[in-house]
């Protein structure tokens, strides 16, 4: 019995010094729904899309600024994540964070049924 307590309290203290995820220095953008996609440039992402609390959509272009450490198919990823979220609507919900120091992150979250 001790020995799963001890073994609990190990578990538990490991778990208080984890790190954190870093947040992304920036402003998430969430879409609700994503219209319409387009890669240029192979740095510049443009999403059309209904942003979570408009009622029309809009479109945005997301690029990589020169020199940043992400690698130029970067944008390629992402529009993958967008076009599964085009191809389940209501399911998923679209994320972009415009980094401060030059280009974005994107992230794809299942809506809770």
């Amino acid at each position: 019995m001790t020995r799963h307590l001890v073994a609990g309290l190990v578990i538990a203290s490991l778990a208080t010094l984890a790190p954190r995820p870093a947040a992304a220095d920036g402003i998430p953008i969430i879409y609700d729904a994503v219209d319409a996609l387009q890669l240029r440039n192979n740095n510049i992402i443009r999403v059309t899309g209904i942003i979570s609390g408009q009622g029309a959509p809009s479109t945005t272009d997301f690029g990589l600024v020169a020199g940043s450490v992400a690698s130029p198919d970067y944008a390629a990823r992402c529009d993958r994540l967008a076009l599964l979220a085009m191809s389940k609507p209501g399911k998923f919900q679209f994320v972009i964070t415009l980094i401060v120091s030059g280009g974005f992150s994107c992230q794809l979250i299942v809506r809770a049924p």
